[in-house]
């Protein structure tokens, strides 16, 4: 479910680093996402907050931390088509 919503986010160039653990009956969720390199830092913040809410609310109770990766087109394993 997670990654569905990551797959299917516009915004994201990718995502990597996805972690996931259950304690009690929370998820902790950790992922790093991909953006343009250009955008302003209030941009990336603003996708990985909607990220944040969208999957907390659908695998509520969950504690979700997005961190935010700028896009790098010498890093082979970050790019994605778009």
């Amino acid at each position: 479910k997670i990654q569905a919503i990551l797959d299917n986010c516009a915004e994201i160039r990718s995502y990597h680093r996805l972690r996931t653990r259950l304690s009690g009956q929370t998820r902790h969720i950790d992922v790093h996402i991909v953006v343009a390199g250009e955008w302003l830092v209030v941009e990336a913040h603003r996708v990985a907050d909607g990220l944040e809410n969208r999957i907390s609310q659908d695998l509520h109770p969950a504690e979700v931390v997005i961190h935010v990766d700028p896009y790098d087109d010498s890093s082979e394993d970050l790019k994605r088509p778009l």
